[in-house]
């Protein structure tokens, strides 16, 4: 027997949705910043070598002097229950990593009243640079405990950071005299941009905790952070420190969502009472199923015999009296 276009149709739609949901949790992501993103924008090799995990830190228990928490250009707007969790992280002794060249982490700054702010236009030098101007070198390097053993820092289109209260502040590093900043976007010196150098990393004390800003959020990104010694800069930060990047702040693609959902989906099933009650649910689904239709063939089966011997005879009538004799019989 046939199966019924029904069926067919249902079956195609069940596999194709299974293999759309494989398929989202099998290819990496391309968007930026990602953990599991391995090309040139993502941050798998960022997280594989400081084993990161990227997760809403408020759901999840976490000892602040053995914590440092990076949020890199946040795109929600910032709460004051969230403001107010980091403040409480930060007094307890965190390690709180700010990375941003937009200026969409001011409205977080002036929250925690920390006296700096990205400029949030682009930072080039024609001098000192890495492929581009647009991927400027750092070599003015302040002495510090973030910065031991770094000579120089490869950055990614970064911002400058503007200081507007020097007290607390510390400038870990800035860019070289050749620097300008990019008013008018043209990526060419003009007689309106300013002129460097410009602070792109500093430090401030906060409660038992500190805070490290910096105006690039592409520092760690896989194409740069082989660059220079970003290397040596993020072992200097994290320590012995458990890493977590705050993926909460970030708006995920459709892609991301659907393989988030998926792999909820997957750990919830793979509970062994769970499991087992899904493929008892199926097996007993299939056997009623192929019951049905191996009654329904033997109903066919036994018409055709008769219209074989009887090809004169109608098979809606033989039809007919088939299922009135079945209604007499139950």
């Amino acid at each position: 027997m046939r199966p019924s276009y029904t069926k067919i149709v249902a079956l195609t739609a069940i596999a194709s949705t299974l293999t759309i949901l494989a398929l989202s949790t099998i290819i990496p992501s391309s968007d930026d910043l990602m953990p599991d993103n391995p090309y040139w924008n993502g941050y798998s090799m960022f997280t594989k070598m400081v084993k990161a995990r990227f997760t809403d830190p408020k759901t999840i228990f976490i000892e602040p002097e053995k914590t440092t928490l990076f949020i890199i250009s946040p795109e929600k707007n910032i709460t004051e229950d969230y403001i107010e969790f980091l403040k409480t992280f930060l007094d307890s002794g965190g390690t709180l990593v700010l990375m941003d060249e937009t200026g969409r982490i001011n409205q977080l700054l002036e929250e925690l009243n920390v006296n700096v702010r990205i400029e949030g236009y682009p930072i080039m030098d024609p001098i000192h640079y890495y492929r581009s101007w647009k991927l400027p070198k750092i070599i003015n390097i302040n002495s510090a405990t973030i910065t031991k053993n770094v000579t120089n820092i490869a950055t990614d289109i970064p911002s400058a950071i503007k200081l507007e209260n020097m007290q607390g502040i510390k400038v870990l590093a800035y860019t070289s005299y050749f620097s300008y900043m990019d008013l008018d976007g043209n990526e060419q010196p003009s007689k309106d941009d300013q002129a460097g150098p410009f602070p792109i990393a500093v430090e401030a004390s906060y409660g038992k905790g500190k805070i490290l800003v910096f105006s690039d959020s592409s520092l760690f990104i896989n194409s740069i952070i082989d660059l220079g010694d970003n290397k040596m800069l993020l072992k200097n930060i994290i320590g012995e420190n458990d890493v977590i990047v705050d993926s909460s702040q970030w708006n995920p693609s459709a892609h991301a969502k659907l393989k988030t959902l998926t792999l909820q989906a997957y750990n919830i099933v793979s509970v062994s009472e769970i499991k087992y009650s899904i493929v008892a649910c199926m097996t007993i689904i299939t056997y009623i199923t192929v019951r049905s239709e191996k009654g329904e063939e033997e109903k066919i089966n036994e018409i055709e015999e008769v219209l074989r011997r009887h090809p004169e005879w109608s098979p809606q009538l033989l039809k007919t009296l088939k299922e009135a004799r079945e209604n007499v019989i139950q």
